[in-house]
């Protein structure tokens, strides 16, 4: 199986690439999927929340949401979004599966 890119953004000449998963990141994309789910959020919240999301993802001041809409073209931020989501998904269930009797992670 072939390994997706990490992915970065170019900000004043320098590569920022994607960190590790924070817990914050992880809370936020539950959020971001109940709302979704719920039908709480229009078309353009999701894609406004998306955004956020990546950016929040990136967690370096320099990535902010206006870089990620000049930067960004849509192909990429839909597979900058879903490498998170999978970036996240993997590392909860990873941790999960080490708890002894442990649920599970939420799911996103």
């Amino acid at each position: 199986m072939a390994t997706t890119p990490i992915p970065m953004v170019m900000v004043g000449g320098k590569k920022i690439t994607l960190p590790k998963p924070k817990i914050k990141l992880w809370r936020e994309l539950i959020k971001f999927n109940e709302d979704k789910e719920s039908g709480q959020l229009g078309d353009l919240e999701v894609f406004d929340a998306t955004i956020d999301l990546v950016v929040l993802a990136f967690n370096d001041k320099a990535v902010t949401r206006e870089v990620i809409e000049e930067t960004m073209g849509i192909e990429e931020l839909t597979a900058c979004f879903e490498h998170i989501t999978k970036q996240v998904m993997a590392v909860a269930a990873n941790k999960a599966a080490q708890v002894p009797n442990a649920r599970g992670p939420a799911r996103i």
